[in-house]
């Protein structure tokens, strides 16, 4: 009975505390100070530096990317031969349907 009633009176307590006030967490000078200009989008994402990459990256970038092509080109085939495929289609006699069979045999 214990363990239930500390169970139920702990949370009810906790959700009686005093939450502190967030509103003395910030400076006043904050309050007094003027919204950024607004500038058009153009001049934010204006042209950066040019691309540091050479031919010689690009070149690198382009023979992993065609390796990778066909790996995923590979991946992409079957790994079983269609003559296995069937075999395995047909499915496994049970033992107990071999046995039987080979019993008639006899």
């Amino acid at each position: 009975m214990r363990p239930a009633f500390f169970a139920l009176i702990l949370p009810i307590l906790g959700a009686c505390t005093e939450f502190p006030s967030l509103d003395r967490a910030v400076d006043p000078a904050v309050f007094d100070t003027d919204y950024p200009a607004l500038v058009p989008l153009e001049t934010v994402t204006g042209t950066g530096p040019a691309p540091r990459t050479t031919p010689a990256d690009q070149a690198a970038l382009a023979a992993r990317a065609a390796a990778l092509t066909a790996r995923a080109n590979r991946l992409g085939r079957t790994v079983i031969a269609s003559e296995d495929r069937d075999r395995m289609d047909a499915g496994v006699t049970r033992p107990g349907a071999l046995q039987a069979a080979q019993g008639a045999e006899d």
